[in-house]
């Protein structure tokens, strides 16, 4: 199986065309989705998506910016 991690950060539209273009191009992936604290509704789209993708996409989410530094 292959696990994808993709991290953002107040990025929704593209992180949704990746999220989409995984779904069509690699439906039998793991996506896991990581919320770097951002502010534009990424999370709570984040939530919707992992209710409807039945176990194949996690979610975790930062309190606060942490960046891919750390």
């Amino acid at each position: 199986m292959i696990s994808l991690i993709i991290p953002s950060y107040n990025n929704l539209q593209h992180l949704k065309n990746v999220y989409a273009s995984i779904q069509k191009h690699a439906p039998e992936a793991e996506v896991i989705l990581l919320d770097d604290g951002s502010t534009d509704g990424t999370w709570e789209w984040m939530q919707q998506v992992e209710i409807e993708a039945n176990n194949k996409t996690r979610i975790q989410k930062s309190e606060e910016r942490v960046g891919h530094t750390i």
